[in-house]
């Protein structure tokens, strides 16, 4: 109260005094001038926040029925779409008879003939000098190893892939060794505080100088998140009271071993790469953005891509699979994104357990390119997916041309593909929007829906293929939409938070009465497919005026249908240049 009042007599010196209150006010400012009336009320600490409380609560419930902004095209005055009208039944999109144009298919065998070279992004030659200095038997072997990411802390893992030559698996003792020369070996790390650093497994009391404090591996090999406490004890309780795994990290490091590879080993050539199943292997955005596609991505950063992968798991699907169902799905998600990667000459996934099993007659087996590591996260942070623009495109031509599919062609007249899905974030007046596309586009295209039940991978990238628009609910049922053609537009259902007294968002940088898209980190970056938003803004665009992330959405058709004149619009002006 002193300092605000010395302020302002200061001020009141040096003005005329008809204008003291208005340099008293502009000089404590709006917070100084409420802590000099509280001041002046002289309220002790408890009642200060109290008050604080209080006055907060009753700004957040007088502004309650405010949290809504008014729709931004409110002066289109969209009709309302209450207006019963004859429901039109959908044929399905894909079904018994549904087949691609000619020049839409290829064959296995030479889909990768159609493909561009991908192995130009692969490193040349490297340099290769004879100093003189080298001891020893120049036959003997050892182990190399290259990495791109942080090498400059222990801790930092994310983000940090490498390629490993002539790194070998100890079967007996179940664990991979790096063999380095005994003298002048090459540093892992140049670790901020610990210096040079030359292993890369780290256990915590081990270390002469200085002893490790901290148990680290070199990289991840799945997608790793850092969790709060709220995060954890949910997946404790999925845990103990659903039955569902842990979705854990899984690190990876070789020992370091001091001398050359011994001659009584058998040498894999080709490039292998090892990964391990991410926190949700039954969805397919999960299975495909965080599982398959890194695996793509990291052989091409590090310039080791080949047609031919050899893959080991660390688990297989039976580790999430609750029953047969779900078994079957988790391997169709493999089969249909991780295949493409193994072409028709890669080795037969396996898991490190049947990789072992395989190799039990041996003592030690050596690899001549091993890939682990990489940027697993796609869905949590934007800076995740910057600069993989052009390598989502060039996995969705591998995929697609792995199932028959000629990631180049073009469909020759419009499909409008809906998306029909129950439960949460679906289409609540399904059969009504689908009626009012028929009725407004029936003659100029194919109007049709999918489930995707039933329908195996390829099948689904046959049907994409022919699509030009497709409407879709956000989340995981919008994830495989990365696969349309070139050009094509997705229009993805938007979700809305409500208002919380207590809790603000928790993820994606939501606000409170925003239009939402799900997985927009992701989206951002898919360059080859347009995207379009039906956004949401009042509790009437939700099921029962139920505002939430997973509520189901009621359309309003004639906004849909200005989207879609416009998308066919552009479409068409794309043609006529």
């Amino acid at each position: 109260w002193l300092e605000c009042e010395g302020v302002a007599r200061l001020k009141h010196d040096r003005q005329p005094p008809m204008t003291s209150g208005m340099h008293h006010t502009k000089t404590c400012g709006t917070r100084l001038a409420v802590l000099c009336w509280l001041a002046r009320q002289r309220l002790g600490p408890f009642r200060i926040v109290v008050l604080a409380f209080t006055v907060w609560v009753a700004v957040l419930l007088l502004t309650r029925g405010w949290e809504y902004r008014v729709y931004v095209d409110e002066e289109l005055e969209y009709p309302s779409t209450s207006e019963e009208a004859p429901l039109v039944d959908l044929p399905l999109c894909w079904g018994p008879g549904s087949a691609l144009a000619p020049e839409q298919t290829l064959s296995r065998d030479n889909a990768t003939a159609a493909l561009p070279d991908l192995s130009l992004f692969n490193r040349q030659a490297p340099i290769h000098i004879s100093s003189g200095q080298r001891g020893g038997p120049q036959q003997e072997r050892f182990s190399h190893f290259q990495c791109i990411g942080d090498l400059e802390d222990i801790h930092h893992l994310e983000d940090r892939s490498c390629v490993f030559t002539d790194v070998c698996y100890d079967v007996r003792e179940q664990d991979f060794v790096f063999f380095a020369p005994s003298t002048s070996p090459k540093p892992v790390l140049f670790d901020h505080k610990l210096g040079r650093q030359f292993s890369f497994r780290y256990r915590a009391g081990e270390g002469p100088d200085p002893p490790k404090t901290a148990d680290e591996d070199f990289v991840f090999l799945n997608f790793h998140k850092h969790q709060g406490p709220i995060e954890k004890v949910r997946q404790l309780w999925r845990a103990g009271v659903m039955g569902a795994p842990m979705a854990t990290p899984v690190t990876w490091s070789p020992r370091v071993h001091s001398g050359p590879i011994p001659a009584d080993h058998i040498r894999l050539p080709g490039v292998h790469l090892i990964n391990a199943p991410i926190r949700d292997p039954l969805n397919l955005g999960h299975a495909v953005w965080e599982d398959a596609f890194p695996a793509f991505l990291s052989m091409l950063l590090l310039g080791v891509y080949t047609p031919c992968l050899n893959i080991i798991r660390f688990s297989g699907c039976e580790r999430w699979s609750h029953n047969i169902t779900e078994m079957r799905l988790c391997s169709k998600f493999v089969d249909g994104f991780i295949g493409p990667l193994t072409g028709n000459c890669g080795s037969t996934l396996q898991t490190l357990a049947q990789f072992a099993d395989a190799y039990r007659e041996r003592n030690l087996v050596c690899f001549e390119k091993l890939v682990v590591g990489g940027t697993y996260g796609a869905f949590d942070d934007e800076r995740l997916n910057v600069g993989k623009d052009a390598f989502i495109s060039m996995y969705r031509n591998v995929v697609l041309a792995w199932h028959g599919v000629n990631p180049l062609a073009r469909p020759r007249s419009h499909q409008i593909l809906l998306v029909k899905k129950k439960g949460r974030r679906g289409i609540v007046n399904f059969e009504e929007v689908g009626s009012a596309l028929s009725r407004q586009f029936g003659n100029t295209a194919n109007v049709c829906y999918t489930n995707f039940l039933g329908l195996t991978i390829s099948e689904q990238m046959s049907m994409l293929a022919q699509t030009t628009i497709a409407v879709t609910p956000c989340g995981g049922a919008s994830l495989v939409f990365p696969f349309l053609p070139e050009g094509a537009y997705i229009i993805m259902v938007n979700y809305m938070l409500p208002q919380s007294l207590l809790f603000g968002p928790t993820a994606h940088n939501e606000c409170f009465g925003c239009s939402w898209t799900m997985d927009a980190e992701f989206w951002n970056h898919v360059r080859h497919v347009n995207k379009m938003l039906y956004q949401v803004f009042r509790p009437s665009d939700f099921e029962n005026n139920e505002v939430s992330r997973n509520s189901a959405v009621r359309i309003n058709t004639a906004r849909l249908v200005a989207l879609i004149e416009s998308a066919f619009r552009e479409m068409e002006m794309q043609v006529s240049e």
